[in-house]
């Protein structure tokens, strides 16, 4: 019996392995086709990617002209880097283990970089379930359900098209969106974990009335769609470089509202930089005095701090 159990697990006796579900990614050649572009991931174990149905192919060299080649294998552990050129038409990249993708970019490598001439990059991120990192600052579509796991994601490109529904993966610590074709509607929380937090398009519309995560070290709230309406900043992060909140309301603050933000800020125990700009403010071109003493006693408990912009 147990030899024959043995046996049928196998595939002896129609058991069926596991087998995975090869992600097929749409390279589309762009301009002049001459342009080269830049793929870095990480795998757990190694993968073989192949170019079929077209003329990309895979260079070793930054300049597209070292290589020519069909196939790439990613060895598994770090950051691998390959670079492809496509001088017309389409062409499939083929993953076929998506599962054994576990980074592609990280926030200080790019995964995905595509100058003018090189192709652009079309993918449905569903079945990427174990992928931890995404850093994409070239021409691309993005598609599909972000996967749980992830915990950087970074869209930093007028080229980009991301259009999504839906919460953010819970596990995020770092979240860039920034261009001009990126659209996040959503109304609800962030994700308590994020220390990094950029939201720079037109086209985001985050609704929420709740305090933003308390380890934010950068901050950047810059959207035409956004409604963000709480006025609690406290948090123990230490906002070292940037504090922008430029157009994240959609009906101004008052001069009330801006002393509750500004004592937020004030009480701060993380730190905050020396520039500060908060925007939607209606009365922006003569503040009261009592928000100019606000603003004098939030110098006063962060020394740091030089210059506090209240715009409009």
């Amino acid at each position: 019996m147990g030899l024959r159990v043995g046996l049928a697990l196998n595939g002896v006796f129609g058991y069926t392995p596991y087998a995975h579900t090869p992600l097929d990614i749409t390279l589309t050649s762009t301009g002049t086709g001459e342009g080269v572009a830049t793929l870095r991931l990480a795998t757990s174990e190694d993968v073989t990617l192949e170019l079929s149905e077209g003329n990309a192919k895979f260079y070793t060299d930054a300049a597209g002209t070292i290589g020519n080649f069909s196939t790439w294998t990613v060895s598994a552990g770090a950051l691998r880097t390959i670079y492809i050129k496509a001088v017309s038409g389409t062409t499939t990249l083929t993953i076929p283990k998506p599962t054994k993708v576990i980074q592609w970019g990280t926030t200080s490598t790019t995964g995905w970089d595509s100058p003018p001439d090189a192709p652009s990059l079309a993918v449905d991120l569903t079945s990427l379930t174990f992928l931890e990192d995404l850093k994409f600052v070239g021409a691309s579509t993005i598609t599909g359900t972000l996967p749980t796991g992830l915990k950087t994601y970074w869209l930093i490109s007028h080229d980009i098209t991301w259009t999504y529904e839906e919460a953010l993966p819970t596990g995020l610590t770092s979240l860039s969106l920034a261009g001009n074709l990126i659209s996040w509607t959503y109304t609800g929380d962030l994700p308590e974990g994020l220390t990094y937090l950029i939201l720079s398009s037109p086209s985001i519309a985050w609704t929420s009335s709740a305090a933003l995560p308390q380890e934010l070290t950068t901050l950047v709230l810059d959207s035409a769609s956004m409604d963000w309406t709480s006025l609690n900043v406290s948090g123990t992060g230490n906002i070292t470089s940037t504090f922008l909140l430029t157009n994240y309301r959609q009906a101004k603050m008052s001069s009330e509202d801006m002393l509750v933000l500004l004592g937020s800020l004030t009480d701060r125990v993380g730190m905050i930089p020396a520039n500060l700009t908060i925007n939607d403010y209606e009365d922006f071109a003569s503040p009261p005095q009592d928000v100019l003493d606000a603003v004098a006693a939030l110098k006063l408990a962060h020394t740091n701090v030089n210059n506090v912009t209240l715009g409009e």
